[in-house]
């Protein structure tokens, strides 16, 4: 006969234990978050979006997925300055608990600003058979910093390229802290 805590945590199928990983867990506690943006671009435009960070102990755990029809060229950029007093305009940002409606991101996401400066952290080139393969997340995710701003930019090598950017991410207070 199985103890309290084996019938909680063993499969009975495979008497093995049943876990999820870190961020599947941050679904299911209502600190997850996502939006997108979706539009058509030609050549040389570029579609700009404005990551803004709280200024807070909770840390945005992010991954981007960007899609798109055509080539385009990607770069992601930190520490930017937001000038004109404008963020850009907002993306709806969505609890990826659905019973958690009232939760609410502290990472806002805007498109469109008005931005200078910032340091590159890396740029790729994807689209129409070029890029890379699938992701796993340990090596796409970044770990944002405080009351920063990044800026994703996507820029379009073809006529007419439809993409859309998908920002995935939680929001995590470190135990140490």
């Amino acid at each position: 006969m199985k103890n309290s805590f084996e019938q909680k945590h063993l499969d009975p199928t495979s008497n093995t234990l049943k876990s999820i990983d870190y961020a599947h867990h941050e679904i299911h506690s209502g600190s997850s978050f996502t939006c997108s943006r979706a539009a058509s671009i030609g050549i040389g435009e570029t579609i700009v979006i404005h990551i803004k960070t709280a200024d807070s102990d909770k840390r945005a755990h992010l991954l981007g997925a960007v899609g798109v029809s055509g080539e385009v060229n990607v770069q992601w950029i930190e520490d930017v300055s937001i000038t004109g007093g404008a963020n850009g305009t907002a993306i709806t940002t969505v609890c990826r608990r659905r019973d958690s409606r009232t939760k609410t991101a502290e990472t806002l996401v805007y498109h469109t600003p008005t931005y200078s400066g910032g340091t590159s952290l890396g740029t790729y080139h994807t689209g129409s058979g070029r890029g890379t393969g699938g992701e796993i997340r340990e090596a796409d995710e970044w770990i944002l910093a405080p009351d920063t701003s990044y800026i994703l930019l996507v820029t379009s090598e073809a006529n007419t390229v439809d993409a859309q950017v998908t920002l995935n991410w939680y929001e995590h207070t470190d135990k140490d802290r």
